[in-house]
């Protein structure tokens, strides 16, 4: 866990240590943070790494041990005996309880815990050296360097806090200026060499588990603001997905409400139309001119009436994925409306024969030329309609452009007539305002985008994108045979 947080360890700033008022502010001499929440999470995130550290110690304690013996034999041959029964009977019961503590409560999950049981095992073993060098016969830098090596363990090997192996070492300090005085009772050059060196020793094992919990610190504020992040992120993601819930029911919901109020607005429009039916049979002839014509108009009202449910049905439709999205050929789609429509010898439609493939769906991508065609076809007011479409690629998407020869459409309506129910002709052309607002929609879902080109003055032009299908063996390269230039709108 710590390896991973050292490769981004190098891009945190330790000012953020040393703010006043900051939730990781520490004490600076003993690398303590203030809070108290916050020292225990940071006993949390090291106690696996103390936990470990501690029992490899006792491994290695073991083995230096055994390396004493091993001196002691050659060094104090006269006290050899006495030291290696001592040793026996302290080292090998610690290491065993070492081991065992380190598997139970308190100590495998309290991390004050296990730094007390390092401590005592190591004040143990210091004791038991002062009273193994006060046996007669012993070297006089013994007690030195049984001391020495059990500092650099304690402070070094060991996973013990700064603040706690500071007090220890003085300790320690202390317990060796009593053995040298009043068991040793060395000379005053000797009790100031030996000190010099112990001093010396421990100011270095100290300074190096300073920086160890430092860099403890710096770990651990990497790892729990990464953490808190984590944690927002996860409540965001929940929020985001009991939203997305939410709106997928409230969707459906909307998607049955369109269904059903249409059945009930289809309803009456059927009595309707039936009764206009029955009274045309029976009693048209009948009526005066002037009733027949307000008669037709409700005939037409009612048509353009169903047409209008028919749109917001199929409007209501556009936002869900039918999973049918595939590779889409648009020239025969072309040529099928250009079919339709070309037993009208007024009409004609031009476009270009090698248009990539697009990505989508047949239905939807022909519902987007078929309104528009439809579109110009019907509000065209020349004597022949002229409708061209050009089209070329843009990275990802395809750009067409469909324009005639009509009236146009003013600029300041080029926002309008893309909205549902939004017409510029109402009495005329029994036009629903649905068209190019289901246009618009599909052309969104597909994340292209549509508009009006105001700067084209020889009747009305309509930009829009298509996502196009990516496939090596197709060509992007279109046959300009009719050749439009395409700009958004300035």
């Amino acid at each position: 866990m710590l390896t991973k947080i050292c490769d981004v360890l190098p891009h945190f700033k330790p000012s953020h240590l040393y703010e006043k008022g900051s939730e990781y502010e520490i004490y600076h001499l003993s690398s303590a943070f203030k809070r108290r929440t916050t020292r225990k999470r940071f006993n949390n995130f090291i106690q696996p790494y103390d936990l470990s550290t501690l029992r490899s110690t006792g491994f290695t304690g073991g083995f230096i041990y055994m390396i004493f013996v091993v001196l002691d034999f050659f060094i104090n041959p006269e006290a050899f005996t006495q030291i290696a029964i001592i040793r026996l009977l302290l080292v090998t019961p610690l290491s065993l309880i070492t081991l065992f503590l380190t598997y139970i409560k308190p100590f495998n999950e309290k991390n004050n815990a296990s730094q007390w049981l390092g401590i005592t095992i190591l004040t143990i073993g210091q004791l038991g050296h002062f009273v193994m060098g006060t046996l007669p016969g012993v070297h006089e830098f013994y007690i030195l360097v049984s001391t020495i090596v059990l500092l650099i363990v304690g402070n070094n090997l060991m996973p013990t806090r700064f603040w706690l192996a500071f007090y220890v070492n003085l300790l320690y300090l202390i317990f060796f200026q009593i053995t040298l005085f009043v068991h040793l009772s060395a000379d005053y050059t000797t009790i100031i060499y030996q000190n010099f060196i112990l001093v010396s020793v421990m100011f270095v094992s100290l300074h190096a588990c300073y920086l160890r919990e430092r860099n403890k610190c710096l770990l651990f504020v990497e790892f729990d603001i990464a953490n808190k992040r984590k944690k927002e992120l996860e409540a965001v993601n929940k929020i985001q997905e009991e939203l997305l819930s939410s709106l997928d029911y409230k969707n459906k919901e909307l998607e049955q409400f369109a269904f059903v109020i249409s059945h009930d607005l289809k309803s009456p429009l059927r009595v309707i139309s039936g009764l206009s039916s029955l009274i045309q049979r029976k009693e048209y002839e009948k009526i005066s001119p002037q009733s027949r014509e307000d008669f037709d108009m409700i005939k037409d009202q009612v048509l353009q009436m169903g047409a209008m449910i028919e749109g917001v049905l199929e409007y209501s439709r556009i936002g869900r994925k039918d999973g049918n999205d595939k590779a889409v050929d648009i020239v025969p789609i072309l040529e099928s409306i250009a079919l339709s429509t070309g037993k009208q010898d007024d009409v004609s439609i031009d476009f270009p024969k090698n248009i990539p493939s697009l990505k989508g769906s047949t239905i939807r991508f022909k519902q987007v030329f078929q309104n528009l065609i439809n579109n110009a076809i019907k509000y065209n007011d020349k004597p022949h309609c002229k409708i061209s479409i050009a089209a070329k690629v843009q990275e990802d998407f395809v750009q067409f452009s469909i324009q005639d020869n009509g009236p146009g459409i003013r600029p300041e309506y080029a926002e309008r007539i893309f909205r549902l129910f939004q017409t510029l002709q109402s009495k005329e052309k029994n036009s629903t305002g649905v068209g190019l607002a289901i246009v618009k929609k599909i052309i969104d879902f597909y994340e292209g985008k549509i508009y009006l080109d105001t700067h084209f003055e020889e009747g009305a032009r309509f930009c829009f994108t298509l996502p196009i299908y990516h496939d090596n063996s197709i060509s992007t390269e279109i046959n300009p045979e009719i050749h439009v230039p395409l700009h958004a709108n300035e």
